[in-house]
């Protein structure tokens, strides 16, 4: 009974204190089911602790409800018994002036730090300067996976680096997401040790504050010498800011990278690597990177704002290192900026075992991409039925492994194009052939010359073969248009989640 407690959580993370889902809603169905929840630590072990949206406002009402609050977690912290603890913190613009809430409840969590695992934190700075200094690095023995977010909107006054924290000896993922570049490089860590490592500026820093002569910029030269002391790396996303600028990439600057004497770097073991910043930064990390085993890669580039002519496809070293590693790709998310026909050919014929295919910018709700960025230069050939076209199977294709495919590009396609790539993708011969049959398709930013409705209609069918579609019309273009039910249900923030 306590293993179907433990399946009844909640898949999400941030529902587990929730009191209309496991494990407080298996307090309320009778004694016998209060008292067996009572008595498995482990549906107590992890939670996420964040202030509602209806107490964000200061005053008397709000603050008895908070002090309830941290009685409450006090509690689910003596039900954790002794069973490893996972601590995840969400303070963000909505949870009001709330910060020794936050820093009582991480200090109440301290006081176990023998039986940490994991921290999870997305608060002001404040709360970390707070805290972080009292921390003893040598009792911290269990903790393995150490994530924090940076909720400030103001640019710091000093480089905080909660250094306390990040001596964990265990250490082995790390995650730090900071509103400003700190030296990266010169944090107190084992680099050696870790396994899983996501850093990088975070979109605040990137839109607001891109050049503040007290940061100091992450560039690829810094990006490239932490990588040459992570060799146990299986994941790693690395974000750069816009305070890097590099000389505009022409042929000449190619000619002479490559008469330069530059030191590959090699990550063995790496299977997921997600790099987004300034294209010509990008360019530097694929060229020296070696990943022999990497299955899964994102790579999102924008140009600098003071730039008008969009780099193409070929200008970049990102085809040569499709050549060594594409054949291993299975999920790539990738933002071509412009996607002519011929770059696109030259894109999947080099990833031939690809399942899931991502094209475009992440969407906009995303804290580690913004569109507006990424689409400064114009597209002008959109995604089109001739690109979707080399897609489908006649009966042979790029990509025949394809089972999930998403455009979040301006797409102007016609009904009979996606038809026949549904109609050939579950097509038992096709099949029967090695094809795989499609789970997924997506088109977020569609310029249709037909009634969507009407479309939607259409495709009805293939939902009754169980195809997840989404399509949702250009809103820039059909400013009247109302998505029907279900049209944000799509990939959100790719990296926030799925970081190891």
């Amino acid at each position: 009974m306590q293993e179907i407690f433990m399946h009844s959580r909640p898949s999400s993370y941030s529902r587990t204190s929730g009191i209309c889902d496991a494990p407080l809603l298996l307090l309320r169905v009778c004694r016998s089911w209060r008292d067996l929840a009572l008595s498995t630590p482990q549906l107590w072990a992890s939670v996420e602790v964040a202030a509602p949206k209806h107490l964000s406002m200061s005053n008397a009402f709000a603050e008895d409800s908070m002090k309830t609050y941290t009685i409450e977690i006090h509690r689910w912290i003596a039900r954790s018994g002794d069973a490893p603890l996972s601590l995840r913190i969400r303070q963000d613009h909505h949870s009001g002036n709330h910060d020794n809430f936050f820093i009582s409840i991480f200090q109440a969590y301290l006081e176990h730090s023998a039986r940490l695992v994991s921290i999870d934190l997305r608060v002001k700075r404040e709360v970390l300067e707070a805290v972080t200094p009292t921390i003893d690095a040598h009792s911290l023995t269990g903790l393995h996976t150490v994530r924090i977010w940076d909720s400030s909107y103001d640019p710091p006054s000093k480089i905080f680096t909660a250094s306390n924290l990040f001596k964990a000896k265990n250490l082995k993922k790390f995650h730090f997401l900071p509103s400003y570049s700190p030296a990266f490089k010169d944090l107190p860590l084992d680099w050696s040790n870790l396994t899983s490592l996501s850093i990088g500026a975070s979109q605040i820093t990137r839109l607001f504050f891109p050049g503040n002569v007290d940061e100091i910029p992450f560039s690829a030269t810094e990006s490239i010498s932490i990588l040459r002391r992570t060799p146990r790396l299986v994941s790693c996303t690395l974000m750069l800011p816009s305070s890097t600028p590099r000389p505009q990439w022409t042929q000449e600057n190619e000619d002479r990278e490559d008469r330069e004497d530059r030191a590959t770097v090699m990550l063995q073991d790496l299977e997921t690597f997600r790099i987004t910043g300034p294209d010509e930064e990008l360019a530097v990390i694929v060229q020296q990177v070696e990943t022999p085993r990497i299955r899964n890669f994102t790579y999102h580039p924008w140009v600098p704002l003071n730039r008008w002519v969009t780099p193409t496809f070929r200008s970049f070293p990102l085809l040569d290192f499709f050549n060594r590693y594409g054949e291993g790709i299975e999920s790539m998310s990738i933002d071509l900026l412009d996607i002519m026909e011929v770059d696109f050919i030259t894109c999947l014929q080099r990833i031939p075992a690809v399942k899931d295919l991502y094209l475009g910018p992440a969407q906009s709700v995303s804290m580690y991409y913004h569109p507006t960025i990424a689409q400064v230069g114009k597209r002008s050939i959109p995604f089109t039925d001739a690109h979707l076209a080399l897609l489908t199977p006649k009966p042979h294709s790029l990509c025949p492994h394809l089972e999930n495919f998403e455009c979040t590009m301006p797409a102007r396609l016609t009904q009979d194009a996606i038809c026949s790539f549904l109609d050939a993708r579950s097509d038992a011969k096709n099949i029967a052939s090695g094809v795989s049959r499609i789970q997924r398709l997506s088109f977020s930013s569609l310029q249709l010359d037909f009634p969507l409705m009407e479309f939607l209609e259409t495709t009805s069918r293939y939902r009754e073969e169980l195809v997840r579609l989404h399509f949702w019309k250009d809103m820039h273009n059909q400013p009247t248009f109302v998505p029907p039910p279900g049209a944000f249900n799509t990939r959100a923030t790719p990296w926030i989640d799925e970081c190891d």
